[in-house]
């Protein structure tokens, strides 16, 4: 086992300008739904498994339906419980109100629509669908479990509440969507955290920084002027084609 001293932890980095640029986007998601302008739209994204805690969502909307006869809901993504939940939504009289989307290439422009995204989870790393949603100022509620309060700070950059709570998550929802003032502020703050902490361009230079630092110990000096060429050409490298399977991957959260 390696001592804690020969360990250093590089945090995610992802191209968020699809998200951070996603604004020229909104309404377009909402059209697709057939949904006016104005009325609450409440989405999560991820897979459809038993981690993710998609009845607590649905136990949420229930409630949030309840006190916001007009708010919609949408389900990104798909997996094993799928028929499961569906299921769920037409007994708790939702059947109208929650849209299953299947997975999606497009969530730029599903995120530059939703009021609220929320993460239901029994426990979580880093979601991916969170940090997504704070670059496209989508203010999020997400349960306090994993390295999610690392992310967000509560009435800050987001709301975080109690694992397996529908009250209070559903609360917490109905909150932003009541009061805009709120979204909008925790939006703004919410998309600074994720562009300086979840970059790509800080991914690169973290990863620089650590190889120079390595180097360095080995008496291996790298010229500042190469290595910012060398860092300014990697941003600049035009992404690969994306497969055919980019749709599933991006929402395997």
């Amino acid at each position: 086992m390696a001592s804690s001293e020969r360990i250093t932890v590089i945090p995610l980095g992802f191209d968020l300008h699809p998200f951070l640029s996603c604004e020229d986007q909104r309404g377009l998601f909402r059209r697709e739904l057939g949904m006016k302008d104005g009325t609450g739209l409440v989405g999560i994204v991820g897979r459809l498994f038993p981690i993710k805690n998609h009845r607590l969502f649905l136990d949420a909307a229930a409630r949030v339906a309840a006190r916001e006869p007009d708010c919609r809901f949408v389900i990104v993504g798909d997996g094993i419980l799928r028929p499961e939940l569906e299921q769920v939504s037409r007994n708790l009289g939702l059947a109208d109100k929650v849209v299953f989307t299947g997975w999606r290439r497009d969530l730029p422009r599903i995120y530059a629509d939703l009021d609220v995204l929320v993460v239901s989870s029994d426990n979580e790393g880093t979601p991916v669908s969170a940090i997504e949603a704070m670059a496209a100022r989508c203010p999020v509620v997400a349960t306090r479990v994993g390295g999610i309060p690392d992310l967000i700070t509560d009435d800050e950059t987001g709301f975080l509440v109690p694992p397996k709570n529908a009250e209070r998550l559903a609360a917490a929802v109905i909150h932003l969507l009541r009061e805009p003032d709120v979204a909008h502020r925790v939006g703004q703050a919410a998309r600074a955290v994720a562009r300086e902490r979840f970059s790509v361009e800080r991914l690169i230079d973290d990863t620089e920084d650590l190889y120079e630092e390595l180097l360095a110990e080995k008496g291996i000096i790298v010229g500042e002027r190469d290595a910012t060429a060398q860092r300014e050409a990697r941003i600049r490298r035009p992404a690969a084609p994306a497969s055919p399977l980019a749709g599933p991957k991006q929402n395997l959260q």
